[in-house]
């Protein structure tokens, strides 16, 4: 089950939802939609606001890449509450109080301003910029909400992971190498796109209109994904997805019946030329 739907292998059931799979209002971004809100207001009306508009929540990142595609984007005001709370030195996701698994403060906080987060993006975007702050939970700021997208696809289309504003080919391979956790880029030919990625791959699929490249290495026409097996029907590529922990969308090619794991997060649903031969579907195990 995802949230605001229900999906079976090719039967999606989900209210009105805009063409990119995301409630009014909201951009499709990586397996999340996303929506950044310039009106000022404290946290507690800010995740009031998130949750009644859409039955979403405060932006939770899930990594430091995922993070940082979402925050380094033109529409982010420069200090945005997002859905985490101080915890020590750590921080707890908002919507259940589980601890997130990396950190990313400001030298010297949380030092008591409040138990609340702020996410700051300097007007210069530099994604090795760290960007959390402790802050009053009752201080005014603008926000960032997030909701699940619910489109399920077949034929034709692609599910890949996040992308971020367009960049030059060399200036998306520098954003890479100077990411922390950044393993490989891939970049859209048709609007600049640029992608991080933190998982290792080892194939190399060759998909239109997208390059990818390692850390450090210039990008070369294909998506690289996690791994590739041999596949009787896109239905067996998704049930071997399945039985991987980390697979999060299975591709599969009705071309020569190979299917590629996505360790990476959904993302916007992306059309492929006619009769591509390539069908895509998230990860819908029971």
């Amino acid at each position: 089950m995802l949230a605001f739907g229900i999906c079976f292998i090719f039967l999606c059931v989900s209210p009105a939802f805009s063409q990119n799979g995301c409630p009014g209002g909201y951009d499709r971004f990586g397996r999340k939609c996303i929506k950044y809100v310039s009106t000022n207001k404290n946290f507690q009306d800010a995740q009031t606001d998130c949750q009644s508009a859409s039955g979403g929540k405060l932006f939770e990142p899930v990594s430091k890449v995922d993070q940082d595609l979402v925050l380094y984007n033109p529409r982010a005001s420069a200090a945005s509450f997002i859905g985490l709370r101080v915890s020590g030195s750590n921080a707890q996701y908002s919507s259940n109080s589980m601890q997130v698994p990396f950190t990313d403060y400001f030298p010297n906080t949380p030092n008591n301003r409040g138990s609340c987060v702020v996410a700051f993006v300097p007007p210069t975007r530099i994604y090795t910029h760290k960007a959390w702050t402790d802050a009053d939970c009752n201080g005014l700021h603008p926000y960032i909400c997030e909701a699940g997208p619910t489109t399920c696809e077949s034929d034709n289309t692609l599910f890949v992971g996040n992308f971020g504003p367009a960049q030059t080919p060399d200036l998306c391979k520098i954003i890479c190498k100077f990411n922390p956790t950044c393993q490989f880029f891939i970049r859209r030919t048709t609007d600049g796109a640029c992608g991080l990625r933190d998982f290792n791959p080892s194939i190399r699929v060759q998909i239109p209109t997208l390059t990818s490249g390692l850390k450090g290495e210039a990008a070369t026409s294909g998506l690289l994904l996690a791994k590739q097996v041999t596949a009787s029907s896109l239905q067996d590529c998704q049930s071997q997805c399945c039985s991987d922990s980390q697979c999060t969308s299975a591709i599969y090619n009705r071309n020569n019946m190979q299917c590629a794991f996505n360790y990476d997060q959904l993302a916007r649903k992306l059309p492929l030329p006619a009769n591509s031969g390539i069908a895509s579907i998230p990860r819908t195990c029971p």
